[in-house]
């Protein structure tokens, strides 16, 4: 049933988050899906609940609800634990998450990188083409092959590029670092440099 419209029902869900402990992982989703602001504060302190699921509901809500005065709760629990972490990134929305996913993707744990490509590719295509073209020479495999495989989705390989991964992948990548200017952010084969990231 939708509650959005209804203040007093979104109330009392704000209220069982703190009173009615069967009830809080329910009313934390509910509430995100609502969009209800108010309940913000709330579930940022649920985030640090010692029950994973209901960490994880609330986070997901905060997502919802758009990163906003979060930002600091959520890039907390993205190093604090990796289940939660995925949640967050399959949940982040709009443009002002981005700051978040580059975050992750850049400096994270290597199981968190490959994930951050595909959230910045959904919250934006172009974000996450720059991300995947700085990834695609990271020192981890996984990280590569998905970064890889989202510029090769998006016609972001040369040809060239495309032949030379074929080959032999982790030459590639080495040579291809060699070859990186000091400033640069990318590796040679892009039909375009998406340096401006």
């Amino acid at each position: 049933r939708q509650y959005s419209d209804n203040e007093e029902v979104l109330g009392l869900l704000v209220e069982a988050l703190d009173a009615l402990p069967g009830a809080r992982t329910t009313a934390a989703s509910a509430l995100g899906k609502a969009g209800y602001e108010p309940a913000r504060e709330a579930l940022e302190r649920l985030t640090f609940s010692s029950k994973p699921k209901l960490a994880a509901a609330a986070a997901k809500a905060l997502c919802h609800l758009g990163v906003g005065k979060s930002a600091p709760v959520i890039s907390k629990l993205l190093s604090r634990d990796e289940d939660i972490a995925h949640t967050i990134l399959r949940s982040l929305e709009g443009a002002e998450s981005l700051s978040i996913v580059r975050e992750v993707a850049q400096v994270g744990p290597t199981g968190l990188r490959a994930p951050a490509i595909w959230a910045a590719m959904r919250i934006d295509e172009e974000a996450g083409c720059n991300i995947a073209s700085q990834l695609i020479c990271d020192d981890h495999p996984r990280v590569r092959r998905e970064a890889f495989r989202v510029l090769a989705s998006k016609g972001e390989l040369s040809q060239e590029g495309l032949e030379r991964w074929k080959q032999d992948p982790v030459k590639w990548v080495a040579a291809a670092q060699a070859e990186l200017p000091e400033q640069g952010t990318t590796c040679p084969g892009f039909k375009s440099c998406h340096s401006d990231c």
